[in-house]
């Protein structure tokens, strides 16, 4: 009777231990627990003073590799391996293997109904190597799989998060090119582009947004902004900082912009308050040959049929600003290789020893003017005069030719420009011209004012010179 029950007793699998308040135990010594009922398996820990549940093993079962305490929690010597034919190494704590080959998934953590929980928390992170870290995330191929995934397209099984990553403290993020000069660190964007690549926000004195370093041989920053269908971008090495703007748009009013630099200062200020769009600086410090530093260059090219225009520099203000200024230094605008200064004759820079034209619609010299050649420009036409009481009508010419008889004509008013300060050379040829004082048959602007208010004869082949008076608004003889 006694074996039968002790049968029965092993087929449940129903052990108590600790049920009496006596100090000795009970143990079962059995190779094989075999269940065969429709009722679960229970091993049950009923001791009133919460003893745990252990598993032990090795000789003399001097070995503990598992053990549950009275709460339910649960201390597992490693290494544990989670998978059909998965076995992980003795330096491994946990190898889960035989996922699912598709949508399979190692590990799910479920963070349904957590709002202030971390998932994965990995701590006590000390000195690592470049072979081991927090998390080691490898490929048996170089550049095959994904390492990390965070989101998806809309309405894709990946929903997209508020925050794909949150970094406080140390290096946010380092990464190393498989090959030198190969690979890109950070791409973003693919089919769907952002609104924003990069957003970086900083403040406080001395802090700066974004540094872009590269060798000697390579660029600091590239900004480029085209179309699809323009041509590729053409890199510029040795260069800091590089803005590039393309379009093969056919809008009359299209505007491309390659670097724009804007500063806007609001508030009361101050009359010693500066605001500058761009600042471009160059500094040589060779030992030997300084060479030539140029703080901004501009160069502009255009070609092809109908109107086009082509402005290395434009500068824009307002009627109570200043379009351009130069403090310090000489400013040299073309000229040839003799009259230049001697650091731009040996400038590397071919393209600055060649001759420009200067046109200014008005000019006004508060020191000194030294000209070295006056190149005075002839009259839009030659002037042919008969008669007398003619008007003489220059243009824009500094120098007019005038052909007259040889008996001379009279000359009653000059049609010029009548800004102050303007000056007409006359060139009467074959015979002398007759300039009439205050002549009353033309307009008063027109009107010569002459020494001792009488006629002046201009003697043939011979330079004068006609001087606009502001003040009297008449035509003054230079003598």
């Amino acid at each position: 009777m006694c074996s039968v029950l002790i049968a029965r007793l092993l087929l449940m699998l129903i052990i108590v231990v600790g049920t009496t308040s006596t100090s000795w135990g009970q143990s079962l010594s059995a190779t094989t627990l075999l269940n065969s009922s429709n009722t679960p398996l229970s091993i049950i820990s009923a001791s009133q003073h919460g003893m745990p549940i252990r598993v032990a093993t090795g000789p003399l079962g001097q070995i503990r590799s598992l053990e549950i305490d009275s709460q339910g929690g649960t201390w597992l010597r490693g290494p544990l391996s989670i998978g059909q034919s998965v076995g992980a190494l003795s330096s491994e704590q946990v190898r889960i293997g035989s996922v699912a080959p598709s949508a399979g998934m190692g590990l799910v953590i479920s963070m349904s109904g957590t709002q202030q929980s971390t998932g994965i928390s990995i701590r006590d992170i000390g000195l690592t190597g470049s072979e081991h870290a927090g998390i080691v995330i490898a490929s048996q191929a170089n550049g095959i799989g994904t390492g990390i995934r965070i989101g998806g397209q809309q309405g894709s099984s990946r929903p997209t998060l508020q925050t794909g990553l949150d970094i406080t403290g140390g290096l946010g993020i380092r990464y190393n090119a498989l090959n030198a000069g190969v690979g890109t660190a950070i791409e973003i964007g693919g089919t769907n582009a952002p609104r924003r690549g990069i957003e970086v926000v900083v403040s406080g004195t001395d802090h700066i947004a974004v540094i872009g370093r590269a060798n000697t041989n390579g660029t600091g920053i590239i900004g480029a902004s085209q179309s699809s269908s323009s041509e590729p971008l053409i890199m510029r090495t040795r260069t800091g900082l590089m803005g590039y703007a393309a379009s093969n748009s056919s809008a009359s009013a299209d505007t491309l912009v390659g670097v724009y630099g804007q500063s806007v200062r609001a508030g009361p200020g101050g009359t010693q308050t500066l605001s500058i769009g761009m600042h471009g600086r160059a500094v040589s410090r060779n030992s030997l040959h300084s060479g030539t530093s140029i703080g901004v260059l501009g160069d502009a090219q255009t070609s092809g049929a109908g109107s086009y225009c082509a402005i290395a520099g434009c500068f824009l203000g307002d009627s109570l600003s200043i379009a351009l200024v130069a403090l310090g230094g000489d400013v040299v605008l073309g000229g040839t290789t003799e009259s230049l200064p001697t650091s731009i004759v040996r400038s590397p820079l071919g393209s600055i020893g060649s001759l420009s034209t200067v046109y200014m619609y008005d000019a006004a010299v508060s020191g000194r003017a030294s000209i070295t050649k006056l190149c005075l420009p002839p009259a839009e036409q030659q002037l042919y005069m008969v008669g007398n009481v003619n008007i003489i009508n220059v243009g824009k010419g500094g120098v007019c030719r005038v052909n007259v008889p040889n008996n001379g004509v009279m000359i009653g008013g000059v049609n010029a420009d009548t800004r102050a300060g303007s000056v007409v050379h006359f060139i009467p040829i074959n015979g002398p011209i007759i300039l009439l004082h205050d002549e009353q048959a033309v307009m008063p602007n027109q009107r010569l004012l002459l020494p001792g208010q009488v006629p002046a004869e201009l003697i043939a082949d011979v330079v004068h010179a006609i001087w606009y008076d502001e003040t009297d608004q008449r035509w003054r003889l230079l003598r």
